[in-house]
């Protein structure tokens, strides 16, 4: 692809056929009636776009903006799809059924949090180090990735938020999850747990 003179390039990386990728997590399934389904596929390919970007991007110079957009995308849409079910199973509010599910941990209520620092607080933050990462997209060990985290939840902030998911005790413990742990790994854990959600919506009368 050429691009004009005035248009920096970063590299040439490998893009593979989307539209033909297999799900992994939320695949294909006749039995389900609820429409939301399409909402929570859409997560997962959220993840997968961004486990891509994590595999072929070996320098985060140039990219950041790239990297917190698409890392925006993947809680806005996990939001979406809970908003989505809300409005297709539960007209009268979905927190209290979800507060009794297992699948509520604190990952789950801690992206949520993350998407809400977002819409309403403080633009993603994002910090970085070169550590070998694991995805769909690599063979064995992941080599000299840009290990991509969420930076940690500030107290401030999180106080001005109306209806935060995590309690502020569980902030010390969702930040360590937030240093430990790769964005995508987190990303995958949520498409699991989206997962289990939908599927147990599926048994509500």
């Amino acid at each position: 692809m050429h691009l004009p003179s005035n248009v920096g390039r970063y590299d040439e990386v490998p893009l593979p056929e989307f539209d033909h990728l297999e799900p992994r997590y939320i695949r294909p399934d006749a039995s389900r009636r609820l429409a939301a389904w399409t909402k929570a596929a859409e997560v997962e390919r959220r993840l997968d776009h961004f486990e891509w970007l994590a595999h072929v991007a070996r320098r985060p110079t140039g990219i950041r903006t790239f990297v917190s957009d698409l890392v925006s995308a993947y809680l806005l849409s996990f939001e979406s799809a809970l908003q989505v079910l809300q409005a297709e199973k539960f007209p009268n509010g979905i927190e209290k059924w979800l507060s009794s599910l297992t699948s509520k941990d604190l990952l789950f209520r801690g992206l949520r949090t993350l998407r809400h620092l977002e819409a309403h607080i403080r633009p993603g933050e994002l910090t970085q180090r070169l550590v070998g990462g694991n995805s769909r997209f690599t063979g064995g060990e992941g080599g000299a990735n840009i290990g991509w985290r969420w930076a940690p939840v500030v107290l401030t902030e999180f106080r001005a938020l109306k209806t935060p998911k995590i309690s502020e005790s569980e902030i010390p413990d969702w930040n360590r999850q937030l240093d430990e742990h790769l964005i995508m790994d987190l990303m995958r854990g949520g498409v699991e747990r989206l997962l289990v959600v939908f599927e147990q919506a599926e048994r509500v009368p």
